[in-house]
């Protein structure tokens, strides 16, 4: 949270050097309403030109190319060492805080398979 240093209109909304207060929320990056289609959905397709996940222009993050990488070989790893899933219900209570936004829980069902041997004799 900070005070307003300046006087500015963002959006409709005036700021007022000394009275304004302005919250950063990270939960709030890449959810504008006027900038992305449906922003409160996940979308794994989304795929923006000027995400903020990372820092934008002068400020991008240079690991986030190693740090890409890493979460897809650790999704992969985890995903072909689990047996196929599905969520156990469609609607899912929500982490009501600033800093965070998503599930409070993602249950799931998992398919559990027929135990084969694991080699022949």
């Amino acid at each position: 949270m900070v005070i307003g240093a300046a006087v500015a209109l963002v959006h409709a909304v005036l700021f007022v050097a000394g009275f304004s207060l302005v919250f950063v929320l990270l939960g709030a990056a890449n959810r504008d309403e006027r900038k992305f289609p449906d922003p409160d959905r996940f979308d794994v397709e989304r795929n923006p030109p000027d995400h903020v996940g990372f820092g934008y222009g002068i400020h991008y993050c240079l690991g986030a190319p190693l740090a890409r990488l890493e979460g897809r070989m650790a999704l992969e790893a985890l995903l072909f060492a689990c047996p196929p899933f599905t969520r156990v219900r469609e609607h899912l209570p929500r982490i009501a805080t600033y800093l965070v936004r998503g599930p409070q829980t993602l249950p799931l069902r998992f398919a559990i398979p027929h135990p084969t041997p694991m080699c022949e004799t």
